[in-house]
């Protein structure tokens, strides 16, 4: 977990699985108003020792952190920088993940780079931290991140600003993840024409759809928090 001081910012921390006593500890930032965004446990290591990852600052100059587990510290193995794993003030805290996308039988960390235009997978190698492979969002991403494993591999989404899911389909080769064109799948039209596209049952998050629309886009979703809406939409899908 993550501890908090006015003084000298996150720490991370281990505790036992009852939660009463507490196994190691990681370095503080130093610096109050400061955080760290763990994002996996995971055998990222060169030889598949399980190691912390997580995004040092990811609003100020993100650092992607690997941390090892050495009786009561918590070591700093690995760093990389230009990296981000959350945006300011957004609610959205799942930007980052780990997997084995490319399927090359280790583990990536998967985060964004600092513009949020680009999707970036690092691995740990004996010298630290590589970048695996990057992937085009095609604009900038605001949602947290999503994977799905299928026979195929683990595919990955993400929506952008534009109101686009971005999917990238798990078809790759071994060490070439995604080694098809892009799919993108329209969530949303500009409001002022607010029809569907072919996603259109997906769930959105209620600032990014006009008037409130239900997922059809034929029905108010609520009238207030207080007073939720009656009735069904004409498809009966809302």
């Amino acid at each position: 977990m993550t501890l908090s001081d006015a003084e000298q910012g996150a720490q991370v921390v281990v505790y036992s699985e009852s939660g009463e006593q507490q196994v190691a500890a990681g370095p503080a930032v130093g610096r109050g108003n400061r955080w760290r965004h763990q994002i996996a446990v995971a055998p990222f290591g060169p030889n598949g020792e399980l190691e912390l990852a997580e995004v040092l600052t990811p609003h100020i100059g993100g650092i992607a952190g690997f941390y090892r587990m050495d009786g009561d510290p918590l070591n700093l193995v690995a760093q990389q920088d230009s990296v981000t794993s959350h945006s300011v003030v957004s609610r959205n805290f799942d930007m980052g993940l780990a997997g084995d996308l490319d399927g090359d039988g280790q583990p990536e960390l998967v985060v964004f780079d600092q513009p949020f235009r680009e999707v970036v997978a690092s691995c740990r190698t004996p010298d630290g931290v590589a970048v695996a492979w990057r992937a085009a969002v095609g604009g900038k991403a605001v949602t947290n991140s999503a994977s799905v494993e299928s026979g195929a591999g683990i595919s990955l989404g993400a929506g952008r600003d534009d109101g686009v899911l971005r999917i990238w389909l798990a078809t790759w080769t071994l060490g070439t993840p995604f080694n098809r064109p892009l799919e993108i799948c329209l969530v949303k039209t500009p409001p002022s024409a607010p029809t569907w596209g072919p996603c259109q049952h997906r769930r959105h998050h209620w600032a990014q759809v006009p008037r409130f629309l239900g997922r059809c886009g034929r029905k108010p979703a609520f009238r207030s928090p207080s007073r939720p809406r009656r009735g069904r939409c004409p498809e009966g899908r809302c």
